[in-house]
């Protein structure tokens, strides 16, 4: 890929294969995607002090183009016409389907129970042979160890995997957010799975500004995006707006500037 025009890249990292179904392979059946989404996702808004202050964004030639550059590039197999956009992804879902032969990912660094890891190895090496005192491997932490706790939640539906280092006053309450994207949009998809990518961008997205550690800060959020007919799929292409999509930050940043409000109004806690 890295020979690949970079809208192309951009395309298919940012506004395609985050919304792979993995049970099928394919992008675009279940939630719908357009040029139009894709070129949202890709847009990068103007900011003061930057070389230029304009809005960059793709146009829609350059999308196509893009596209056709990742069908012809293998990543991208069209499963309908031009204007249909419903794609196979041949790479992704064989990666897929090697990951469910080898078993569940057992987290960085971790193998069979038939020695120690690499990680372990190496740390041991380097402190003479002896114990690695690190903050996982080698510590007693009880009956449980980290090992054991980190399979017990390898196929969790809500995926948060690694905790805040943050002080307790500074966590986000990811769970609680959650819980209050489901009740308030219960029309946008739902989050059957919240990778640790979108949980790192939700903690940024909170620790931005200190009154939206509270659950309903994002509750008054959530109710105002109801008041965005694109983002609940208003559009012509039905595209809809999720959790991931919301908490990345050119996006995020658009929708409390009001740009998706049906009155351009701010959206004010």
């Amino acid at each position: 890929m890295h020979e690949l025009p970079w809208v192309a890249q951009l395309a298919y990292l940012r506004a395609i294969r985050p919304h792979l179904n993995y049970s099928t392979g394919r992008v675009g059946e279940s939630r719908k995607i357009s040029r139009r989404s894709i070129i949202e996702e890709l847009t990068v808004p103007g900011v003061r002090g930057r070389h230029s202050q304009a809005q960059e964004e793709p146009t829609p030639k350059a999308i196509r183009c893009a596209l056709d550059t990742l069908v012809e590039a293998g990543l991208l197999k069209r499963l309908g016409d031009a204007e249909t956009l419903i794609f196979e992804l041949p790479m992704a879902a064989r990666a897929s389907l090697r990951a469910q032969d080898e078993g569940p990912d057992e987290g960085p660094d971790e193998g069979p129970d038939e020695g120690p890891t690499n990680r372990q190895s190496n740390h041991a090496h380097m402190a003479h042979d002896g114990p690695y005192e690190g903050p996982y491997e080698g510590r007693d932490e009880g009956p449980t160890s980290v090992k054991e706790k980190r399979r017990s939640t390898a196929n969790a539906v809500l995926v948060a995997a690694k905790a805040d280092d943050a002080p307790e006053r500074l966590r986000c309450p990811t769970q609680q957010i959650l819980s209050a994207y489901h009740e308030l949009l219960p029309e946008l998809p739902p989050m059957r799975s919240f990778p640790e990518q979108s949980a790192k961008m939700l903690r940024s997205r909170v620790r931005e500004d200190r009154a939206r550690l509270t659950v309903d800060w994002w509750r008054n959020f959530f109710r105002y995006v109801r008041r965005c007919p694109h983002l609940m799929g208003a559009s012509q292409s039905g595209w809809q707006a999720d959790l991931m999509w919301l908490v990345r930050p050119t996006n995020f940043a658009k929708v409390v500037n009001g740009n998706y409000d049906a009155n351009k109004q701010r959206f004010a806690a």
